[in-house]
């Protein structure tokens, strides 16, 4: 059984797709949107697989407080 990697362009289009994402909702400037985005550019850069999955983890729990932040704005 083969192992998947985790390459840069795959986290460089994880990144890409959130920053859309980002936009789109408005929460560009909330601190974890921030945080989520710098755990990416630290895990494109890691050596291992298991660094890089653990940088993308990291990113998905500031992702989630984003996802919150977001949901609050648009019930305003």
């Amino acid at each position: 059984m083969s192992r998947a990697t985790i390459s840069a362009g795959d986290i460089d289009a994880l990144a890409a797709k959130l920053d859309v994402w980002a936009k789109a909702q408005g929460v560009t400037s909330v601190h974890a949107f921030k945080v989520c985005r710098r755990h990416l550019s630290t895990a494109r850069i890691m050596a291992t697989d298991s660094a890089r999955l653990t940088g993308i983890a990291h990113a998905h729990t500031h992702f989630q407080i984003a996802k919150a932040a977001a949901a609050e704005k648009a019930g305003r």
